[in-house]
């Protein structure tokens, strides 16, 4: 049960933390060009494009890796990138970057946050392919009770994740 509930609030938290910042970003992006909300829409069709266009690979990779190396090396590529980002965005509204200057800037935000949201991809998918099942062990009920639980947290932070505050 112990475990069980590890699992849940590291899902619970990892989840908050990538839609607080999906959220941020874009309302940042708006401070950038604040006549226009055509770089927030840029950004969440990059992303999108990124797990659609590179989704299946990630997911090859982690099925044919060790998954504590994978769980790892996600975690630590989405954290530097989300790290690259905010001092990207940072220096687009500190600077007040204008022309050539600052579509290099929203070019590499672009590219950064991509493996951003990969790296978040793949973390999600060892928690729920195998972790979920490893601590759920024989229990069918307990598996099922766990998958519907870790959706619902997914589901409820897409949509309510700029109503709460960051823990």
């Amino acid at each position: 049960m112990r475990s069980r509930t590890a699992l849940l609030s590291s899902f619970f938290l990892s989840s908050w933390t990538d839609r607080m910042w999906e959220f941020g970003a874009a309302l940042l992006l708006i401070l950038v060009d604040k006549k226009s909300l055509v770089l927030p829409s840029v950004y969440g069709i990059v992303q999108s494009l990124s797990v659609v266009l590179f989704g299946s690979m990630v997911g090859s990779w982690i099925d044919f890796s060790d998954r504590l190396r994978a769980v790892r090396l996600s975690l630590f590529v989405q954290n530097l990138s989300v790290a690259l980002c905010a001092i990207t965005l940072g220096a687009l509204l500190e600077y007040d970057l204008r022309g050539t200057s600052q579509v290099i800037a929203l070019t590499i935000f672009f590219l950064v946050s991509c493996c951003a949201k990969l790296g978040s991809v793949a973390s999600s998918l060892c928690v729920e392919r195998d972790w979920v099942v490893v601590v759920a062990a024989e229990d069918k009920d307990a598996l099922a009770a766990m998958t519907a639980r870790i959706r619902q947290v997914s589901l409820v932070y897409v949509f309510h994740a700029q109503l709460l505050p960051p823990p």
